[in-house]
């Protein structure tokens, strides 16, 4: 067995996932040379009585009922044979050539631990308008040339892969699922039922760094990222950015034991006051409402995600210290 693929879904859109499968049935590669492992987890509807797997000859339904995309992944990783993992989320179509690529650069590339590649959005209806490159914050990448680094998260982070087509080495995940269950901080990273946080897979894959390995994107590697339209919505969006603050908090403690700094708030003068409070008098007698624009936006929410992050980080200080 030369790769695993890993689904980690939970109460999946049918259209969606089906999709994947027949993606996965069209690979290159040869069946009986990688095996696929179908996470459950904990969806509404058992997903074994919808989804026939009878097609691959290594292809298994496996139940996870603890709720969270993080034991999802730890369970398929225990669960997996082969050397070489690869994580597909339940929106994601590979290419065909797809597992033939990734094991094509794991024998080349011995040094690199981790790696993805090109992810190509299909919208279900076009993105609101004026949301303009803040749409690629649901999962879209472009690699116009194979890039790889070894060093610590602030170094390694761009070119670290995302959990959508995630290839690692099976050691590495293990050493991450490790580190997972005796740090309850990690746990809190990535999704887990109506939460957008995120972080748990670029924690996953620079265990590949921390054992010596790279990290890397490669453009030989390609996948469509099904994108349902509720999520190219504004607040949708912004809701993601506040928790991937939140979660960048979290992670650059975990990683580098760096609590986040926050902005020292600079309260406006008596004359910055007056003239603001005659905006808005002169915007509520014209019917105008002040638009913010997408920096703003941008800004504000990324700070109310740092500030729970902090709150979080101080809360979770103040415990070890009773302990």
């Amino acid at each position: 067995m030369l790769s695993s693929v890993i689904i980690c879904t939970h109460n999946p859109r049918e259209e969606h996932l089906r999709r994947v499968l027949k993606a996965l049935d069209e690979q290159t590669l040869a069946k009986d040379q990688w095996e696929l492992l179908l996470i459950d987890n904990s969806s509404a509807e058992p997903l074994i009585g919808n989804y026939d797997l009878n097609w691959h000859p290594n292809g298994r339904h496996i139940r996870e009922e603890e709720l969270g995309l993080t034991p999802a992944r730890l369970r398929g990783i225990r669960e997996a044979c082969a050397d070489l993992l690869v994580f597909v989320d339940d929106d994601n179509v590979l290419v065909p050539d797809y597992l033939d690529q990734a094991l094509k650069i794991a024998n080349e590339k011995p040094w690199v631990g981790a790696f993805g590649g090109n992810i190509e959005p299909e919208f279900e209806c076009e993105p609101e308008p004026g949301l303009g490159k803040l749409v690629n914050w649901v999962g879209v990448i472009q690699v116009k040339q194979e890039k790889w680094a070894l060093g610590t998260a602030s170094i390694t982070w761009q070119y670290c892969p995302i959990g959508a087509g995630m290839v690692i080495r099976r050691f590495l995940a293990l050493r991450y699922a490790e580190l997972s269950e005796s740090d309850p901080i990690r746990k809190k990273l990535d999704r887990k039922g109506a939460t957008l946080l995120c972080h748990g897979d670029t924690d996953m894959a620079l265990c590949a760094c921390d054992l010596g390995m790279a990290v890397g994107r490669f453009p030989y590697l390609q996948l469509i990222h099904l994108i349902p339209a509720r999520r190219t919505k504004e607040k949708y969006i912004f809701r993601l950015i506040e928790d991937a603050a939140f979660s960048d908090g979290l992670f650059m403690y975990i990683r580098e034991g760096k609590v986040p700094n926050l902005p020292t708030e600079i309260k406006p003068c008596r004359s910055e006051k007056i003239f603001q409070i005659y905006k808005d008098l002169r915007n509520k007698i014209n019917g105008k409402k002040e638009t913010k624009s997408n920096e703003q936006k941008f800004d504000e929410v990324w700070l109310r995600g740092t500030k729970r992050a902090y709150s979080e980080i101080i809360r979770i200080q103040a415990e070890g210290c009773q302990k």
